[in-house]
């Protein structure tokens, strides 16, 4: 942060109105823009290096998500920014989820 050297902690006032907004404005845009860029390169290579094992969509997601060591708030929103990713960018279409299946459009 860029803020002056001081021995005071901040206050939790301080913390809600200066650096929560801060910080939830970070995780919002790493799990709207960056965690669905990672899991959707993440299940194209895998699909592409012919290393899809049988699992859920969700266990494929969970397991890119471990590499962040990361807990989301929002697993909805990278879901289905995955899956959008996945065909707009890879043009691989989630065809079944349980489990995981792809179809080249």
């Amino acid at each position: 942060m860029f803020l002056p050297p001081t021995d005071a902690d901040i206050t939790p006032e301080e913390f809600d109105t200066k650096y929560a907004p801060l910080l939830d404005a970070c995780y919002d845009y790493l799990e709207e823009e960056l965690i669905p860029l990672y899991v959707s390169f993440y299940i194209n290579l895998c699909y592409r290096s012919n290393v899809v094992e049988e699992d859920t969509y969700d266990i494929f997601i969970g397991s890119a998500l471990d590499r962040f060591n990361y807990e989301c708030h929002d697993y909805k929103t990278i879901k289905a920014k995955t899956t959008k990713l996945l065909l707009d960018k890879y043009k691989l279409k989630v065809v079944g989820e349980d489990p995981l299946s792809l179809e080249e459009v």
